[in-house]
């Protein structure tokens, strides 16, 4: 499967809210499967940049009001992103 990473393609919303929201739900929940499997889709989808800019900030800032739940998908985040951008 090659990734759609083209900066010519505009990012459907519903694609990104539903991203968006897997990511917290899983965080919510403890659902490390959805947590995870959500990050790993978002960066195969979308650039680093437009990931980071559509997907995890706004999560991220969403979370902010539980600080355990942000730090746990911070930490998800940045294992993926580490593991996307190493040779």
């Amino acid at each position: 499967m090659t990734p759609n990473k083209s900066h010519n393609t505009k990012p459907r919303r519903g694609r990104t809210a539903r991203l968006l929201n897997q990511i917290l739900v899983g965080t919510h929940t403890g659902d490390h499967v959805q947590l995870h499997g959500a990050i790993v889709a978002t960066l195969e989808l979308y650039t680093i940049p437009d990931a980071t800019n559509l997907i995890f900030c706004p999560a991220l800032a969403r979370l902010a009001h539980t600080p355990p739940s942000a730090d746990r998908a911070r930490a998800a985040v940045r294992a993926h992103l580490a593991a996307y951008t190493t040779p």
